[in-house]
């Protein structure tokens, strides 16, 4: 399993950057957030604003790290406002 996580910004059409995980455990949005990256919520990761979507529609508060390597090997992590 990889162990990079590659962001995309729909908006600008570029690559963000690429992470190294250190935590799988670690929910998405929090791990992006951490890469100084602008994961928008208002509910603190709690699941009911749906502000943190990627990808069209998976919400990173949800998603762990992990489990997004393990789910979409090959995907990058797609914020549409970057």
């Amino acid at each position: 399993m990889r162990s990079l996580i590659r962001v995309r910004g729909l908006a600008s059409g570029k690559i963000v950057g690429e992470y190294e995980v250190t935590d799988p455990g670690e929910f998405l949005m929090f791990f992006l957030m951490q890469q100084g990256l602008p994961i928008a919520s208002s509910c603190a990761g709690d699941g009911v604003c749906k502000k943190c979507v990627v990808n069209g529609d998976r919400l990173s508060c949800q998603i762990r790290v992990g489990d997004w390597l393990r789910d979409f090997p090959d995907q990058d992590v797609e914020v549409g406002y970057l």
